[in-house]
């Protein structure tokens, strides 16, 4: 019994002996982290310049173009930019090369996003021919879109479209196939 309060103080030893040789290197700096994902580069509109969103309803509808114009209004009071909104609802890659003179170019933007794919495949499995469609229009509208002077950023469709689901909904085949997957 007389060894019992020693215990305590035996493991507090094993303990710090252990970690002193964690802290006891000096002159050593921690090295930082890598970040996991780069960190874009700013997006410098400056008085005067114009950014186009090009896109199918989502663009069409003004949400997330509106949050993004906001941000630059009250970041950037004093600037002037232009935006313009060349979102067509039910548009696909294709029918935005078809617009792409009126709807972008003439309006000589510097930076233009573009949201598109969400009208481009059908809500089915993968078909590779559908992919390869929209794979290539997409690289002929940012070729276009650097053809111009502009810089363009693709953004990645939504992965969830509410309008469809109710549509989905009301086909007893469809809720039967999601019901089996869950």
């Amino acid at each position: 019994m007389k060894n019992a309060p020693r215990f305590p103080f035996t493991l507090l030893f094993l303990a710090l002996g252990f970690a002193v040789p964690v802290f006891a290197e000096e002159g050593k700096k921690p090295v930082p982290a890598t970040p996991a994902v780069p960190t874009p580069a700013p997006l410098a509109l400056q008085d005067g310049e114009t950014l186009v969103f090009l896109g199918d309803s989502i663009t069409h509808q003004c949400l997330y173009t509106q949050y993004l114009e906001d941000f630059f209004y009250t970041r950037f009071p004093d600037r002037r930019i232009r935006f313009h909104n060349a979102g067509v609802s039910g548009d696909k890659a294709a029918d935005a090369l078809a617009r792409f003179d009126d709807d972008v170019a003439a309006f000589k933007p510097k930076i233009a996003p573009i949201l598109l794919g969400m009208n481009d495949g059908p809500y089915d499995d993968f078909n590779r021919e559908t992919f390869e469609t929209y794979a290539h229009d997409m690289t002929a509208l940012i070729d276009r879109i650097e053809g111009i002077g502009a810089k363009p950023i693709v953004m990645s469709p939504t992965m969830f479209d509410h309008h469809q689901l109710a549509i989905d909904m009301q086909d007893p085949e469809y809720r039967f196939r999601n019901r089996s997957f869950s």
